[in-house]
């Protein structure tokens, strides 16, 4: 399986993006969804340069064979249980241009979802998750989409991105 994750790491010098529309998604993970109480101040994609840096990309399109991040900045207010600690999990989907599912994965912070690294302040800093596009992955348009949920709260936020595949 080509999907991997990354689990919530502090990157930095990170260029700010323009904030885009929130949508609410239904998770398999909520029983009741409540009122939309997640928020994130910012997105962005990143691509890895040659030394193994993540830098912002400049425009969503990457080559075949690049694996293309996708960051969400400030997740949060997170709720915590009745002990002060925090449960979140994170879903991700790759769609292409006709809306065809071409891979997902969920659970991506693991069975055990006490998030252990969030700040006191109830925020995921930087949370993400990336796709390893490789010669499979047909030129085109496809679509990335991030869920991450608070299951204390039973809520969650969504946000889904177009970015191209360019041939090799």
């Amino acid at each position: 399986m080509k999907i991997k994750l990354i689990p919530v790491f502090l990157l930095f010098a990170l260029v700010s993006c323009n904030s885009s529309e929130n949508t609410k998604k239904d998770s398999t993970e909520l029983s009741e969804k409540k009122e939309n109480m997640l928020t994130y101040s910012n997105y962005l994609f990143l691509r890895e340069t040659a030394d193994g840096r993540k830098i912002k990309a400049d425009t969503p399109q990457f080559v075949q064979g690049e694996q293309v991040y996708f960051v969400l900045e400030n997740v949060g207010k997170f709720e915590t249980d009745e002990v002060g600690r925090f449960h979140a999990n994170l879903h991700m989907r790759i769609s292409n241009a006709e809306g065809k599912l071409v891979a997902e994965d969920y659970n991506l912070f693991g069975e055990d979802t006490t998030i252990n690294s969030m700040t006191e302040t109830g925020f995921i800093e930087s949370p993400y998750a990336f796709y390893k596009t490789d010669e499979t992955d047909a030129p085109g348009r496809y679509r990335f989409e991030l869920i991450i949920v608070d299951k204390v709260a039973g809520d969650s936020v969504a946000v889904a991105l177009p970015f191209e595949i360019l041939p090799r």
